[in-house]
């Protein structure tokens, strides 16, 4: 192999090593970090509740990712983040199988029932005062008109 091959060979794994290396500290760093974590056993197979506080520059705070796992896969999961805010202080209550619920700083309640064959309904509870989670109906508001033939909502 001619020394200038070699050289080149050498840059573009140099190159792609770096780029491979910067994906993965990326991927690692988007992960997050496991905030609360759960187990319920039936003695059938295990269930598991993982909070999950996920970096998001663009809010300015952390999202929480909440999943219900059995096994290694996913049941059902949701998102829930505060702009400009994120809670320090995160637990679970999980009295029956079928209904948890992941508790914010004691001013916020995700409430998650759950059913094998119907899927999950979740929703939230705010202490008196404190701003709902997520973004305002603002950021969701059409800033144009439709296009004409689009039926009203």
């Amino acid at each position: 192999m001619k020394p200038q091959n070699a050289r080149l060979m050498k840059c573009v794994a140099l190159v792609l090593l770096l780029f491979l290396a910067g994906l993965s500290a990326m991927w690692w760093w988007r992960r997050g970090e496991i905030v609360a974590r759960a187990r319920f056993d039936p003695g059938i197979a295990p269930f598991t509740i993982e909070v999950r506080r996920v970096p998001v520059p663009v809010t300015a705070s952390k999202h929480f990712i909440v999943q219900l796992y059995r096994g290694q896969y996913v049941v059902t999961s949701f998102r829930y983040f505060w702009p400009e805010y994120t809670p320090q202080r995160v637990r679970i209550s999980w009295p029956c199988i079928n209904h948890f619920s992941v508790i914010f700083d004691e001013k916020y309640e995700a409430i998650c029932d759950w059913s094998w064959g119907a899927g999950a309904a979740w929703s939230m509870k705010s202490a008196a005062g404190a701003s709902p989670p997520g973004l305002s109906p603002y950021f969701f508001t059409p800033r144009n008109p439709p296009p004409a033939g689009c039926p009203k909502i």
